[in-house]
């Protein structure tokens, strides 16, 4: 005798079982995609924070309210250029909102690759050395308008001195094998015929603090300055810029104004991180949206079981 088969009541545990399976492999791909979210939004966080760090570390540096005037050398670096420096920098000391007036060639910020660069320096009486020593001229007012500190030693004279006077950072005196920045005071070192070590100031972060420390050499040649470095201490920035074009058209008729904020330029250098975290912070609120409806859709069936029991 033939056993007789409900085709129904199969159909109806086959179609029940295949339910199961995929309420349960719907279930483990919301958790997989869950997971995933977390682990992309704890690294955006670890981003940011790093972001954040960096930033706000203590660079050593003080680039607030220091704005930049661009005096790039046409070839001339004569006494007259000088001269009209000197007068720019008197006129825009009168001005109230200005604290401080400093030129240089280069300044916290630029590139390595912008800097002069010479591998040719040693303590006198050593043995040549391989390491590469950045270098650019500065004024007296350098150091105090940008806020980084002596470790040993002074400053350069505003008036006087010699042009084979110079500074060292804490890194150049570590490569040169002085015992402290105390003992390199005095010295010689062979850079430009021969220098003498009359300060030596702390480290201080040309590029990013993630960057480690450079050799830096610091010359009291300003009569190359490419820079005016203008330290403001005001809450009206746009009238303090209006009355420093007024002083630079009046100095340097038929010259562009060109400025910019020292640290705006500085913080440029973490443009393409804050690019690459935001990308993966709109790629990561897609998935978050994603994983949430494909959680939100699973509900019903997690709460009332499979349709047809």
């Amino acid at each position: 005798m033939m056993a007789t088969v409900n085709p129904v009541a199969v159909m109806a545990r086959t179609t029940g079982r295949g339910r199961v399976k995929g309420g349960m492999l719907r279930k483990v791909l919301v958790v997989g995609q869950f997971t995933v979210a977390v682990v992309v939004i704890s690294f955006i966080m670890v981003i940011y924070r790093q972001l954040h760090f960096m930033r706000n570390q203590d660079k050593g540096v003080n680039l607030e309210q220091v704005l930049v005037i661009k005096d790039l050398s046409d070839g001339n670096n004569d006494s007259a250029r000088l001269g009209r420096q000197l007068a720019i920098r008197e006129s825009l000391l009168r001005l109230p909102a200005i604290q401080e007036v400093s030129r240089s060639t280069s300044l916290p910020g630029a590139d390595v690759n912008d800097m002069n660069t010479t591998n040719n320096v040693q303590r006198e009486g050593a043995a040549q050395n391989s390491y590469n020593f950045y270098a650019y001229p500065v004024d007296a007012h350098f150091l105090p308008l940008m806020g980084i500190q002596l470790a040993a030693g002074r400053n350069f004279y505003e008036t006087g001195g010699s042009d084979h006077d110079v500074l060292i950072n804490e890194e150049s005196v570590r490569l040169l094998g002085f015992a402290s920045p105390e003992k390199a005071i005095g010295h010689r070192i062979s850079y430009q015929g021969g220098s003498t070590i009359v300060g030596v100031t702390k480290n201080f972060a040309q590029r990013s603090v993630k960057d480690a420390a450079i050799p830096m050499i610091l010359v009291n040649q300003s009569q190359f300055a490419q820079y005016f470095s203008v330290k403001l201490q005001t809450s009206d920035a746009a009238a303090s810029i209006a009355a420093i074009e007024k002083i630079w058209r009046t100095h340097q008729p038929g010259r562009a104004f060109d400025y910019f904020f020292l640290d705006e330029q500085y913080n440029r250098q973490f443009k393409a991180d804050l690019q690459f975290g935001s990308i993966v912070s709109v790629f990561t609120a897609f998935s978050v949206f994603i994983t949430c409806l494909d959680y939100w859709g699973s509900l019903p069936t997690a709460l009332h079981g499979a349709p047809g029991k």
